[in-house]
């Protein structure tokens, strides 16, 4: 540390951070997008904490803002408050480290996915699962009655072995290409919203965003009532 005062200061900082969970700072202006001017010596103090500490930051995939409010009266504001800081050490045991933005659609700060290097997921073949959800469709019902009154397989334990199978198969499509409707439909919403959020950032109008993100909650409420 430079001196004392300086100390004191980055202390209450960081204790000031931990009992209101997040710190809520920028670096730099070009971190936000609408509302006030963050005032210079505020950014400034915030800068030499994450010097003192020695932090580096390590970046980020996907979009620049972190954070957003939406107003009713159609103006939001945009910043950058969350952050992947590391040391040098730290760095230099994990050197490709990146931080991915990802989404949320019910806060109003995205998670951060860190994926360090060398750590790599490992893809598996995906099992079939009978979803009890399913009984809530009737043409659930008429698949498995389709598949087991099939007058071309025998009754043999090889033959039902075979029905088992079949049901699995076109239960499977049929739960992607007509069940899974609502999955499919929140993913475009999604995709949609990414859109709208960066002409919202440009334009100043936030009602395309607002209008999206109700039909998420919508469609999140029918999965969820799936899920149940």
């Amino acid at each position: 540390m430079r001196d004392w005062k300086l100390y004191k200061e980055v202390l209450s900082m960081i204790i000031d951070g931990w009992s209101q969970g997040d710190f809520n700072e920028i670096i730099r202006q070009d971190q936000k997008v609408g509302g006030g001017i963050r005032p210079h010596n505020q950014m400034q103090f915030f800068r030499e904490v994450i010097d003192e500490c020695g932090f580096m930051d390590l970046g980020y995939v996907g979009p620049k803002f972190t954070w957003a409010r939406h107003f009713e009266n159609g103006s939001s504001i945009w910043e950058r408050l969350d952050r992947g800081l590391a040391i040098n050490s730290w760095l230099l045991k994990f050197p490709v480290t990146k931080v991915h933005h990802l989404h949320c659609h019910s806060l109003d700060h995205i998670p951060l996915h860190i994926i360090f290097s060398g750590l790599d997921p490992h893809k598996r073949k995906k099992l079939f699962r009978f979803e009890e959800m399913w009984l809530s469709n009737p043409s659930c019902n008429e698949i498995v009655e389709a598949v087991w009154h099939n007058s071309s397989v025998t009754e043999s334990n090889e033959g039902i072995l075979q029905r088992v199978e079949k049901c699995g198969r076109d239960l499977s499509w049929w739960n992607r290409n007509v069940f899974g409707n609502v999955w499919r439909e929140l993913e475009k919403l999604r995709i949609l919203l990414l859109k709208a959020e960066g002409e919202a950032v440009l334009s100043g109008d936030n009602a395309r965003v607002r209008q999206l993100k109700k039909g998420i909650e919508v469609l999140r409420d029918r999965e969820a009532t799936m899920w149940a």
